[in-house]
């Protein structure tokens, strides 16, 4: 038993000093591994970021945040606004969901957007802009830039004609266009080549955002609810389309929109329906110009006639992204910076979403100025076409029948009517 006292004691110390051993190498490791070679180096994060703008000013935001944001990399790629969902859905199945993307259509992928409503720029947007990302009360997107379509028109053709107001009804509308062609000028000129945008979201639209409460009219067409057959404000759009196409150029089953954009900045026509974005033809082929935006008069109710039509260019964050905060940080980074504001404004040429960043007529152009009017004055509605994207296609293509006289108004409402009852 004497004999075996110090051999424990020996087991004791031996057993401690592995234990010391192993703490002390496991250590070494874990702050290895912490730092990959033991260095102090930060772990990298990489922002995705999808949107269907492809500005590429964005690239000079993303280099300076990345330089205020050591082992921060903000990566960009762009996806056309057709494609936008179909392709953003098969990312989705692929598990490859960027960490910002845009939410122009905001109902479909609602459930997959984070809350913004506690971020520092909320306060500093105009009233007008929060709807049209705000569902149950949650901010599911930061609205970036302002987006209008209406009757873009040639302010120096309407003063050669001698207009010194814009038409507020169709009734004036039908009169400004007799003046138009007394003085030698062509009214419209009409892309109704391109069903989508030009006729089934755009012109459709039109009618669609003057019913008291669009979404639920949109419901009740799906339901059978609601008709269009013998409803004067959709009887009224055919008129107004009929019309268009009477004093315009006369190929509107041929002409694309560049095509209608050229015309109109070039001054071979005085009004197109057209947004904003053509603000980027005047700058590059006529700059100087004075061009303006005014509402569709569509009707001889002026309370109905005195909105534009707008939509909101806005970026969310993925809701299960692993970098939500990092992401969140580069939207403030985007409104709230000095190169955010400048090169929205001076490189983007786009009016902001936020009362803090003031755009200049110098960088943006009258036609958004025009548009950032109506907004300060709260003239503006959402445009609805979003909450039926997927059939505008076709209605679009009902409504190139009724231009090409293959089709009477009853029989036109009727199978936009029968697209809606379909559509699944």
């Amino acid at each position: 038993m004497k004999r075996s006292w110090p051999i424990f004691c020996m087991m004791i110390m031996l057993v401690s000093l592995l234990t010391a051993c192993t703490s002390s190498g496991n250590q070494a490791n874990t702050d290895q591994a912490a730092n990959g070679d033991g260095s102090n180096k930060q772990k990298e994060v990489t922002i995705k970021v999808v949107e269907y703008k492809n500005l590429e000013g964005y690239k000079d935001i993303a280099r300076e945040f990345e330089k205020q944001n050591p082992g921060v990399k903000v990566e960009f790629s762009y996806i056309n606004s057709v494609d936008f969902d179909p392709t953003m859905k098969a990312r989705y199945a692929a598990g490859d969901m960027p960490d910002i993307f845009n939410n122009w259509n905001v109902d479909v992928w609602k459930d997959f957007y984070e809350d913004l409503s506690d971020q520092p720029w909320v306060g500093d947007l105009y009233e007008g802009t929060k709807g049209f990302v705000t569902r149950d009360g949650k901010l599911l997107g930061m609205p970036y830039i302002i987006e209008g379509a209406g009757l873009v028109y040639n302010k120096e053709l309407f003063e050669k004609a001698g207009i010194t107001a814009t038409p507020k009804t169709f009734t004036e509308l039908k009169a400004a266009t007799q003046k138009l062609e007394d003085s030698g000028i062509q009214p419209f000129v009409n892309s109704y080549g391109e069903p989508l945008f030009q006729l089934g979201a755009h012109f459709f639209n039109n009618a669609i955002d003057r019913v008291d409460n669009p979404v639920q009219f949109i419901a009740d067409l799906r339901s059978g609810k609601a008709q269009l057959v013998g409803n004067p404000m959709f009887e009224q759009m055919l008129d107004v389309l009929r019309f268009s196409t009477e004093h315009g150029n006369h190929k509107d089953l041929t002409t694309d929109g560049n095509t209608q954009a050229n015309d109109l900045v070039n001054g071979k026509a005085a009004m197109a329906l057209q947004g904003n974005w053509i603000q980027d033809n005047v700058n590059k082929s006529n700059p100087g110009l004075k061009m303006g935006i005014m509402p569709y008069p569509f009707t001889d109710d002026i309370n109905l006639n005195d909105k534009i039509n707008m939509q909101i260019y806005s970026l969310a964050v993925y809701n299960k992204s692993p970098n939500k905060e990092v992401a969140k940080k580069f939207l403030d980074f985007l409104v709230t910076s000095d190169i955010g504001k400048k090169t929205l404004v001076e490189v983007f040429h786009q009016v902001p979403a936020m009362k803090t960043i003031k755009p200049s007529e110098q960088f943006v152009g009258p036609i958004n100025m025009d548009l950032l009017s109506y907004l300060e004055q709260g003239k503006v509605v959402p445009v609805a076409f979003w909450d039926y994207f997927p059939i505008a296609t076709d209605i679009g293509q009902v409504l190139q029948k009724f231009i090409a006289d293959k089709a009477n108004s009853t029989q036109t409402l009727k199978e936009i009517e029968a697209l809606f009852k379909n559509w699944r």
